[in-house]
């Protein structure tokens, strides 16, 4: 005999207890990795779509993605990447 599944409240709550029981350090470490993570899988999206680059376009092209809502930093990154070797690959 199986379980049944969770529930999707039963999950949250869960969750939520698990993230309250951490200490400050952990959150912080935890919200770090998931900043890294969605950042490589952004650069990995940005690498298929476009091609090689070097890893300094890379990361102005992700905080350029990131920040796409913002226009006035959009057009100071876009400043920046001016200066940024476009044939220039890591």
């Amino acid at each position: 005999m199986t379980s049944p599944a969770p529930s999707e409240g039963s999950i949250e709550a869960t969750y939520r207890s698990l993230v309250a029981a951490m200490t400050p350090l952990e959150r912080i470490a935890r919200a770090s990795a998931m900043t890294s993570w969605a950042n490589a899988m952004v650069a990995r999206r940005i690498l298929a779509e476009r091609g090689p680059m070097s890893s300094e376009r890379l990361r102005w092209e992700v905080a350029r993605r990131r920040y796409a809502s913002d226009p006035a930093i959009v057009r100071m990154i876009d400043r920046h990447l001016e200066t940024v070797d476009p044939d220039a690959v890591a």
